[in-house]
């Protein structure tokens, strides 16, 4: 059935409590066809509305599923369905045919974006009025900074020599494994904060005609978010084993983004709080695309070691050690962030 790129993308909001924590902790509610729409027949708009809708309460409904030990192995069928229906036009998601699992991440990561940011009144923006917050929820997304914040301007990327006001945000934050690689890093932070020198050398010059010099580019976190998560991009389908473990032997169990970033903003303040504990990110979990097939190893708290969950199996792995040694390669990996006693997830 080719579902195994949205089991594992299901895993990881299972396991990430923050993105949990928000699926759960609001109320989904339907969006009424506006006055725009009903006059001009806006019949596709309201559908794709309501699709969008169904996406987020099937999700939720699944995660309030798994807290029910007696569950048993869920189907994503109605998930993948939802899906189906809300991208018919551009033929994504289609029963029966393979996706990506990235691509899933950041369409679901976009649609509670686009369904909660109205429920802020700090912000301007108007988009789907999907979601309704009581003033106690709103009050908790704003202490713990969710996806439904601003964090989707978390991470930025804009030229040194030319600020460029349109600099590009990431929800999930992509890097190529080649350009990683070449680095010889021995730790992930050390390697975010010297991955702009693999590609600086590309840029070219100034475009300014009085200006001679060469363009580079900085990478800004403005905003930590509650989950920080990272795309390894690989040039091939089958990359050396030794390529593999190279890479999955620089990530630590924590990760200091005030280290691998340079820091503005309100994150340049939290950096100041309790010796930057906010900083701090402990490593989850990732997704693993291999054999064209996806699968996801995830840390559970609760047994202390890594299982391994390939559809509706699980298999217990043990210690990191024991993970690397299955020489996997890793596409999507997740770091929560940490405050206090607990740490957020990062996740790969």
């Amino acid at each position: 059935e080719n579902n195994c790129f949205l089991n594992v993308i299901i895993q990881s909001f299972w396991h990430l409590v923050p993105l949990r924590r928000l699926l759960l902790d609001v109320t989904i509610k339907d969006l009424p066809a506006s006055d725009d729409d009903k006059a001009n027949g806006g019949g596709e708009t309201q559908d794709g509305a309501a699709a969008a809708t169904n996406v987020l309460k099937t999700l939720k409904a699944t995660m309030m599923s798994y807290e029910d030990p007696s569950s048993g192995s869920l189907h994503p069928k109605e998930l993948r369905q939802g899906l189906s229906l809300l991208y018919k036009t551009d033929q994504l998601f289609a029963e029966g045919s393979m996706a990506d699992a990235e691509e899933t991440l950041l369409t679901i990561l976009n649609l509670m974006h686009q369904q909660s940011v109205r429920g802020h009144e700090f912000y301007e923006e108007t988009i789907s009025d999907l979601i309704q917050l009581t003033e106690t929820e709103r009050a908790a997304l704003k202490r713990t900074r969710t996806v439904a914040s601003k964090s989707v301007d978390g991470y930025v990327e804009k030229p040194v020599a030319i600020f460029d006001p349109n600099s590009i945000p990431h929800i999930v934050f992509s890097i190529y494994a080649t350009a990683a690689l070449s680095l010889h890093q021995t730790d992930m932070g050390s390697m975010l904060k010297h991955l702009p020198d693999a590609i600086n050398g590309d840029l070219g010059t100034c475009h300014v005609d009085t200006c001679n010099g060469k363009l580079a580019t900085e990478r800004v976190i403005h905003r930590f978010p509650p989950v920080f998560a990272m795309s390894l991009l690989w040039s091939s389908n089958s990359p050396p084993k030794e390529d593999i473990q190279a890479l999955l032997s620089t990530i630590s169990d924590t990760l200091d983004l005030s280290e691998a970033f340079q820091v503005d903003g309100e994150a340049a303040k939290m950096t100041q709080v309790q010796h930057g504990i906010r900083c701090q990110y402990r490593f989850k979990g990732f997704v693993c695309y291999y054999g064209k097939h996806y699968f996801a190893f995830f840390f559970s708290t609760a047994h202390q070691r890594w299982l391994l969950f390939d559809d509706n199996k699980v298999t217990d792995i043990g210690k990191w050690t024991a993970v690397v040694d299955q020489y996997v390669e890793c596409l999507l990996s997740f770091y929560p962030k940490s405050v206090i006693d607990r740490f957020f997830d990062f996740c790969m």
